[in-house]
């Protein structure tokens, strides 16, 4: 089983990939670039994406806003290299710029948390950013559904499993688009936005665009849970195992 879109996963899966019967990637751009990068057969891989439960988040409409402010959320480890964690106050800043009402909460921890806090405070947004610090998984669930939009700007990623827990929650998601991967799990952009990878200022864009327009910001919300509900939930992984 391959979960990740790094060569620390790729390199070891070529060098025993003869002795396997079948080898699990959680999304069709890890099963490209094994077969593209590391001379993998594509008929020995099946892709088989991540599961949730959405029975979890029964109806969350409720505790969306459809006024006032916008809360964001990001959760996730607190590291750039590969969350892209430092485009969050560049994405704050350019909402502060736009006039937009947006509150971000940050859950997690992670080698970067003391220079983030200290690019929201250079940024000047310190007054609109919550960071919560590691959060029990029975508190995460509050904050899902107490989000109105995720984002998640991972400079790579296998799959993007917050990403599914936030839609199952009814949060529309604004993700990096990353080919075979983020991209699938939104459909295109069809439930969620999304943005250029590497670039703050798009990601701000996608929140914008949420913000300013509330009826199509319910909309997203909605397609968001049900495009986990007919194809992400733990009884289809399990099935297709």
């Amino acid at each position: 089983r391959v979960p990740m879109m790094t060569r620390g996963a790729y390199a070891p899966t070529q060098a025993v990939h003869r002795h396997l019967n079948r080898i699990h990637a959680v999304s069709d751009r890890i099963a490209d670039d094994l077969v593209a990068h590391y001379t993998i057969p594509r008929e020995q891989i099946d892709v088989i994406y991540h599961g949730v439960d959405p029975e979890l988040f029964h109806d969350v409409s409720e505790s969306k806003s459809t006024t006032g402010p916008l809360n964001v959320l990001y959760a996730g480890r607190l590291w750039d290299i590969d969350k892209g964690v430092f485009l969050l106050p560049v994405m704050m800043a350019e909402l502060e710029k736009a006039g937009a009402d947006v509150m971000l909460t940050v859950a997690g921890g992670g080698p970067d948390e003391a220079e983030l806090r200290r690019r929201f405070e250079q940024a000047g947004v310190n007054h609109r950013v919550v960071m919560t610090g590691p959060v029990p998984l029975e508190k995460m669930n509050s904050l899902f559904a107490e989000a109105d939009c995720f984002v998640f700007p991972s400079r790579f990623e296998g799959c993007g499993f917050a990403v599914l827990e936030a839609m199952s929650a009814g949060c529309a998601p604004v993700v990096s688009d990353i080919r075979g991967s983020l991209r699938v799990l939104v459909n295109q952009g069809q439930c969620g936005k999304l943005a250029r990878v590497g670039d703050g200022r798009d990601f701000a864009r996608g929140v914008l665009e949420l913000y300013r327009d509330r009826p199509h910001l319910k909309q997203m919300q909605q397609a968001a849970r049900e495009r986990v509900v007919s194809t992400y939930t733990l009884r289809h992984m399990a099935e297709n195992y």
